[in-house]
């Protein structure tokens, strides 16, 4: 229910107007948000991401980070965070890859982010996330700002190593799978062998999507 409150030239409120209403459609088939649909973890430095947009409308990748969890002294930690921008399309899927990779069918300078930075520096024992940040005020008086992350989607599992299913391979999400999942779950995922990335940067998995015209709110007078 829409209703519309107007100030005049004078800070004077206007009475409401009358309510418009409207009701949502029926469930659709698109991802609630960004997900994960390549993750290869090959030999030395043949390290890369695919992520793809399974909804039904243009993503700002301005707050999307890519995190990775690494272990040292006795204790597991997030990585400084990599930060992506621009926009994904409805069903583009952009890479993340490191800069000295070697795949011998997927140039480093197809790559939509080339970068060596911590999170890329991932081994077939770390949890990896995309994750969504949010800059918040930490400490007023000296107008100190954090960052604070929620998972998006996960590979692998944080506070444990993930080498005995995610070392030296390829994993692609299943065609059945749509909406990201925070707790990774195996059955969503095909493991291929170590330096595999046949499809990389064009998620074969998404099928057919229709793409609907964008809707705006017109307001009149």
């Amino acid at each position: 229910n829409f209703t519309v409150k107007a100030y005049d030239k004078g800070f004077l409120l206007s009475p409401d107007s009358n309510t418009a209403t409207t009701t949502t459609l029926a469930a659709d088939s698109f991802a609630k948000d960004l997900t994960i649909t390549k993750y290869i973890e090959g030999s030395s430095n043949n390290k890369a991401l695919e992520i793809t947009n399974k909804t039904n409308h243009p993503v700002d990748l301005k707050n999307y980070f890519i995190r990775t969890e690494f272990y040292g002294n006795s204790n597991y930690y997030m990585s400084d965070a990599h930060m992506l921008e621009g926009i994904i399309a409805p069903g583009e899927s952009k890479v993340i890859i490191r800069p000295d990779a070697a795949l011998s069918s997927f140039p480093v300078n197809n790559g939509d982010f080339i970068t060596n930075s911590p999170p890329m520096t991932f081994s077939g024992s770390n949890y990896v996330e995309i994750a969504y940040g949010v800059k918040y005020l930490k400490t007023a008086s000296t107008n100190n700002y954090d960052m604070s992350f929620v998972t998006v989607d996960a590979v692998g599992t944080k506070g444990q190593s993930n080498s005995s299913i995610m070392s030296n391979a390829s994993l692609y999400r299943n065609t059945n799978v749509t909406d990201p999942n925070t707790t990774f779950t195996l059955s969503e995922w095909t493991s291929f062998a170590s330096n595999y990335h046949v499809g990389l940067g064009t998620d074969s998995m998404l099928g057919t999507h229709e793409i609907f015209a964008d809707k705006s709110l017109k307001i009149y007078p």
